[in-house]
């Protein structure tokens, strides 16, 4: 898509940062961010969204990560870096969608944060609910208990999950049931599982027939207790409602964009009309049975 296109009256543009997330660098991270938001304004976006911990990857996170006094300082720049991106958002009539240190929790461990800004405000907020252990994410974030909730924005039913959310299925039948058309995923989804991250974020766009936008981060970090050193291939995606591909990222940093026409996600629903299919009741009356929660 070129920089001249005109966005449809119908439709929305969103847009997509992939980028080097830089371990404990939030000043950095938020140059990035800012260079992007004006790239992202100059394209006619409304929306940008950015991958998972955008402002300082997972550094300093407490526990094996680092220590409580690290993991103050990273929870207060997360918040400063977030406060700054959303006023030139704001400026920019821009909404902004990532992850990063949400407070710290009654456990003394930090969620995994999303939020969605929009004129200066943080209009939605959603704790990652699925850490992943092979990284240590358990040690050092609290677990989000709430699910996803859903959002009104610019005509669609928006909402946001986390990376490794993306492999749950129970955790999207309230976004089902609500009607949800547009998912924003902000993830740091290493190289080896690309194709993985590829087919579930596909999936959960013909599971919920809806736009599925995913921000991944590029570049290379050594991450969790044992200092693994992890590739990240980047391969953003911008999904429409039967999830073919609308925009995708290369392996390195750049921005992407789409419009989404909220219009095609009703029409496929008419004639497939899953919502009205599912079977929720019978799902928790089997996992009655089993004795699940």
């Amino acid at each position: 898509m070129g920089e001249t296109d005109t966005l449809r009256p119908d439709s929305v543009r969103v847009a997509v940062l992939q980028f080097d997330v830089l371990r404990g660098q939030p000043q950095k991270n938020l140059e990035r961010v800012l260079a992007g938001l004006e790239q992202a304004a100059e394209r006619g976006a409304q929306l940008l969204v950015l991958p998972e911990m955008w402002a300082t990857s997972f550094a300093a996170a407490g526990g094996p990560f680092g220590s409580a006094q690290a993991q103050a300082a990273a929870i207060q720049a997360t918040c400063e870096v977030q406060r700054l991106a959303g006023t030139a958002a704001a400026r920019l009539g821009l909404a902004l969608v990532g992850s990063g240190f949400g407070p710290e929790s009654h456990c003394g461990r930090p969620p995994n944060r999303l939020t969605w800004q929009e004129g200066g405000q943080v209009r939605l907020a959603y704790d990652k609910v699925h850490r992943f252990g092979p990284t240590g994410e358990p040690l050092a974030f609290a677990r989000g208990c709430e699910p996803p909730q859903p959002l009104a924005w610019r005509g669609l039913l928006a909402a946001g999950v986390v990376c490794y959310d993306l492999r749950f299925g129970p955790l999207f039948e309230e976004l089902l049931v609500a009607g949800v058309e547009l998912l924003c995923v902000p993830c740091q989804w290493p190289t080896p599982r690309q194709s993985h991250l590829e087919a579930l974020a596909r999936g959960r766009a013909v599971e919920l027939q809806a736009f599925v936008v995913v921000a991944n981060r590029c570049g290379r970090e050594s991450l969790g207790r044992r200092g693994r050193w992890l590739e990240f291939g980047g391969g953003s995606l911008i999904l429409g409602p039967d999830g073919q591909p609308l925009a995708q990222a290369g392996d390195g940093e750049g921005l992407i964009w789409a419009d989404l026409d909220p219009e095609r996600a009703r029409e496929l629903r008419r004639q497939v009309p899953v919502r009205a299919d599912w079977a929720g009741p019978d799902y928790a009356r089997w996992r009655g049975r089993r004795g699940d929660a």
